[in-house]
């Protein structure tokens, strides 16, 4: 039987529908909002003008190395909305992936298919963004220690575009010209992933507003967005980045080396997705600033690249992000001096349990008796030492974990025979046996 255009139509909305019918959609609001900044007339002439300027120098610009510090606002009304800081560590290095261009590949076709997306015309396009994130340290007049800000939400859930940044209902912007703030709350709106404020709007608004769930959902193997790149696509319009589709259908994302589309995709099809915008037909659905499921998304664009780095560079409108970094590195936990990697092989026979960890931990030496006296100390990420305790010697110390925040940590030993570090995750149960 020979299909006409109408049948092939109903098929395709049929398959649309049963898609949205089946999943929680993720979209983005970062448009919406900042349609909603234009109507002022200061913002929309400082957007034209950082348009003119990038236009002027995009080009000429030689790229640098980056690195910029992020404070996170955990807006919670319950113990689900309070995003452990083992989440919080994991988004921040998946944003480092994403844009160092050293993400994990996870698309897996369907069984016994391949990949027919076609989606390797644009191996070529893709860059590493040479712009890597931390948490802040040594914040000025602040009450929060690691660039986490834990508040109890002023809202069950946050409607519009700014309660979450006031100071009764959220948290107020803290200095938007040296660090990236994101708030995470509950957005109104199942679908709400979030929005970012793009660069040339007002610095008391800066920043990115992201639904919690979305970093909840990080690593779980049930969810469509669970390796994270929700965070990885809001980051890109802070930068300056339009999605793919523009403004709207079939607009120009103001990128030289992406197609244009003409909406967003919704999910990861083994499949070509095709554009009825003019020029290339083919959909990148494997970008950053596309929208279908995280499996499907790896790359950026060496002219996506251009655009985040010019907003960075001297005369930049996000250049003072790049000034006075002082900041927490996730990547390398030497802050007291020790080498984990290196000690591990070392010294195999020393074993600390349960990890994670509740109200205590048992290090054990399976090959020695530790000699003399030996002394174990609990650290956060930035070196601050939280607990010391002294023991004789002996095969097996129990350490009483004190109070603290719940999430990763580091636990030293040191005795005149060794000196020995682990990572240790102090688990959330902890924390709400506390609270209660």
């Amino acid at each position: 039987m020979k299909l006409t255009k109408t049948t092939y139509l109903l098929i395709f909305l049929f398959s649309y529908l049963f898609a949205n019918a089946q999943l929680d959609l993720r979209r983005y609001s970062t448009n919406a909002y900042m349609d909603e900044l234009r109507t002022k007339p200061e913002v929309l002439e400082q957007i034209n003008q950082i348009e003119k300027d990038y236009e002027a120098f995009l080009k000429y610009e030689e790229h640098q190395d980056f690195t910029i510090q992020i404070v996170f606002h955990v807006l919670f009304g319950n113990q689900q909305e309070r995003i452990p800081i083992d989440k919080l560590q994991r988004q921040m290095e998946i944003l480092n992936e994403d844009f160092g261009n050293t993400n994990p590949y996870n698309y897996m076709p369907p069984e016994g298919e391949g990949d027919w997306r076609g989606l390797e015309v644009f191996d070529e396009l893709i860059a590493d963004t040479r712009i890597q994130f931390c948490l802040a340290d040594n914040i000025e007049n602040s009450t929060f220690e690691n660039g986490v800000n834990y508040l109890e939400a002023g809202l069950p859930l946050y409607g519009d575009f700014e309660q979450m940044k006031t100071e009764d209902l959220g948290a107020r912007v803290v200095d938007a010209d040296k660090y990236i703030n994101i708030w995470i709350c509950d957005l109104e709106g199942r679908e709400n992933a979030g929005f970012a404020q793009m660069p040339g709007g007002p610095s008391e608004t800066d920043g990115i507003v992201i639904d919690y769930q979305y970093l909840l959902d990080i690593d779980n193997p049930e969810s469509e967005y669970q390796y994270g790149h929700t965070l990885t696509h809001l980051m890109g319009n802070y930068l300056g980045l339009y999605p793919l589709w523009g403004r709207g259908a079939c607009s120009d994302d103001y990128v030289w080396d992406t197609p244009i589309h003409n909406d967003p995709g919704l999910v990861c099809q083994n499949s070509k997705r095709l554009s009825t915008c003019d020029g290339q037909w083919l959909s990148m659905m494997n970008n950053f600033m596309e929208n279908v499921d995280d499996a499907c998304l790896d790359m950026f664009t060496q002219g996506q690249v251009n655009r985040m780095q010019m907003a960075l560079l001297p005369g930049g409108p996000r250049h003072g992000l790049t000034q006075n970094v002082d900041c927490t590195d996730i990547r390398e936990i030497t802050s007291i001096g020790i080498e984990e990697k290196d000690l591990k092989e070392n010294l195999p026979g020393i074993r600390i349990s349960p990890n994670p960890a509740k109200d205590f931990v048992i290090i054990e030496s399976e090959h020695f008796e530790f000699e003399n006296e030996i002394v174990v100390e609990l650290f956060s990420l930035d070196g601050k030492l939280i607990s010391r305790q002294e023991f004789m010697a002996r095969q097996s110390i129990k350490f009483e974990l004190p109070e603290v925040v719940p999430g990763l940590h580091i636990l030293l030993l040191k005795s005149n025979q060794v000196s020995f570090s682990e990572k240790l995750m102090i688990s959330d149960d902890r924390f709400r046996s506390i609270r209660n």
